[in-house]
């Protein structure tokens, strides 16, 4: 170990000398300096005992001597420099902060206030004793979904609840066993930006009650990420995660109860056609091994779509000068697109893949709808006729709005939902 003779810092303040830097000792010196190197190196770089050391070592080189005074400039334009890097990549990361928060405002309206969660209980009570008059049961559906990054890191599983519509468990045979329950068809099913999974609750009750129902279809009621009892934000990345794992753990709970469903069907309105069309193309490139014996989608139901998310803003604000600039910006980054035209085309595209016949696409529209604009499902329909569907239709009532389009198709619906096969033209 090298000792230092006097301390390394109070040496004297000496001018440079001319001759270049060598970290060899001079000849000699060890006798001068009583064989302390460390101390004739000091004395050899005296700029080490000024208060600016450290800066003028962030600029030394091997074999260069450093500048003095001449640092100074060039460490303040390296830290403007950096400083302007900084305060750039701060100034996207908050407007993209920013732009989401916006857009989560003017896309997802999830209840919050207490009286609405009750509200939301009180039906859900209602419903379970209509439903067991039916030899139908609700099951509320716990699972998880995947973790999810921020910001902040990592986040664990987010817990979610759907709920599970499904007909009684048999009673138990003899040798104790169940018999198997023959279900043609797990309808999944989401609503839109301001519905809530029990918000659905009327509609089933009032289709299970139809003659031709036989107890041949269950529905799993989905939520999205942040709405209801659900964890998380709703974003279209987010929420397809959370549908998977909601499908996963309602065909586990079905096939416990010896009850699996022969195919899938997809219902959905206004944003809920985006999110089960991104499920359905999801499973069809996918074929996740938890299907099992249930086949992909085979029908897919839409109340009242849009084409996309860029295209509603164009709907809405188009008219605004610089309108169409700022929503194509903002929807190059946005995890909030809710893309239907590109669902379509990644549907149709797996099925031709894999060689499966593509799915059958229903659309039903309101005239009169003050939200999303007719020609959209308009569209969609004519997107459905270009991609050889196997069976497509449109259906547009005349005196539908948006939020009344349910009740106003509701024997279309019903009847898209509980017809057992499909027709090459599209006629049930």
């Amino acid at each position: 170990r090298l000792r230092l003779a006097q301390p390394l810092f109070s040496l004297p303040d000496r001018k440079l000398s001319a001759e270049p830097l060598s970290m060899a000792p001079a000849v000699g010196a060890g006798a001068d300096e009583g064989g302390s190197q460390p101390l004739a190196l000091a004395r050899r770089l005296p700029w080490l005992s000024s208060p600016s050391w450290l800066r003028n070592l962030f600029f030394f080189q091997a074999g260069a001597r450093p500048q003095g005074v001449a640092v100074a400039p060039e460490l303040r334009r390296r830290s403007a420099a950096a400083a302007v890097l900084l305060l750039a990549a701060a100034g996207l990361v908050a407007a993209d902060q920013i732009a989401d928060f916006l857009q989560r405002k003017l896309i997802y309206h999830p209840f919050r206030s207490d009286a609405e969660r009750r509200m939301a209980r009180s039906l859900l009570q209602r419903a379970v004793v209509e439903l067991a008059e039916l030899s139908y049961e609700v099951i509320e559906l716990p699972y998880n979904a995947s973790p999810v990054f921020s910001l902040l890191g990592l986040r664990g599983p987010l817990r979610q609840r759907a709920l599970l519509i499904a007909p009684s468990a048999p009673a138990a045979d003899a040798s104790g066993g169940r018999p198997a329950a023959a279900l043609q068809r797990l309808w999944v099913v989401v609503g839109g930006n301001a519905m809530c999974s029990t918000d659905w609750l009327p509609f089933v009750l009032t289709l299970l009650q139809q003659p031709r129902c036989g107890g041949a279809h269950a529905f799993l009621l989905l939520d999205y990420p942040g709405y209801g009892d659900n964890e998380g934000q709703p974003c279209a990345g987010l929420a397809l995660r959370s549908a998977e794992a909601g499908v996963c753990a309602a065909l586990e709970v079905l096939g416990a109860r010896r009850c699996t469903p022969e195919a899938l069907g997809f219902l959905g309105h206004s944003l809920g056609c985006a999110a089960v069309l991104q499920l359905a193309a999801g499973l069809s490139s996918q074929r996740p091994c938890w299907l099992r014996g249930t086949r992909l989608a085979r029908r897919i139901v839409l109340s009242a779509p849009f084409t996309s998310i860029p295209n509603m803003g164009l709907a809405l604000f188009g008219g605004l000068r610089g309108a169409g600039a700022v929503i194509a910006t903002v929807a190059s980054t946005s995890r909030h697109t809710w893309d239907n035209e590109l669902s379509l085309r990644s549907l149709a595209k797996s099925s031709e893949k894999f060689g499966q016949v593509p799915p059958s696409v229903h659309i039903v529209h309101g005239t009169r709808d003050e939200i999303v604009p007719v020609h959209m499902g308009r569209a969609l329909h004519l997107l459905c006729k270009e991609l050889r569907f196997g069976a497509c239709s449109f259906t547009e009532r005349p005196r539908a709005g948006h939020n009344d389009v349910l009740d106003e198709a509701f024997s279309e619906l019903a009847r898209l939902i509980l017809a057992v096969e499909d027709t090459p033209n599209g006629k049930l």
